[in-house]
């Protein structure tokens, strides 16, 4: 009888279980839900048929182009315009990304010493380009990478004239 009594308590409990589970059912909790970074733009502002502008480098706007196959945003301007270190802005999608902060790494130079590039205490990077001796002009093109490993990436360059 305790056999009996102990298979019945056992299918019971299973039982019970069993319509617990059913009728509330189990709801799985995300422990860590990251969101990775989908893209990263220059893009400012919007118009109301749609037509994007971009930030701003020595009051030029950038412009979207396609180099080698590659998307480049580029700004011409002239040093006279861009006498101080100007802030690199970037919006990243989506919104609400994990980890926002990028890494910028400069892939070319038209000369040693053309250009500064720094990041303040808060993470946000400033280029200044400067003249050089023999040169008419001072360019740099810049790598902006998501840091959180999603592996997107834009290219930016900025050229600066005497005029």
């Amino acid at each position: 009888t305790v056999k009996k009594l102990t298979i019945i308590l056992i299918v019971v409990i299973y039982v019970a279980s069993v319509v617990v589970v059913g009728v509330f059912g189990l709801k799985a909790i995300p422990v860590d839900e990251r969101y990775p970074v989908n893209a990263i733009s220059f893009v400012e502002s919007v118009d109301e048929d749609g037509t994007e502008h971009y930030f701003k480098y020595g009051g030029v706007e950038l412009q979207k182009k396609t180099e080698n196959g590659k998307l480049v945003y580029a700004a011409n301007f002239s040093f006279r315009d861009a006498p101080d270190a100007m802030p690199i802005n970037y919006n990243i999608t989506p919104t609400n990304a994990s980890d926002k902060s990028v890494d910028i790494t400069v892939i070319s130079r038209s000369a040693d010493g053309c250009y500064e590039l720094t990041r303040s205490i808060t993470g946000a990077y400033y280029i200044k380009l400067n003249k050089v001796e023999g040169k008419s002009g001072s360019s740099v093109t810049l790598l902006i990478k998501a840091a959180d490993g999603s592996g997107v990436s834009v290219q930016m360059r900025l050229t600066a004239w005497d005029r």
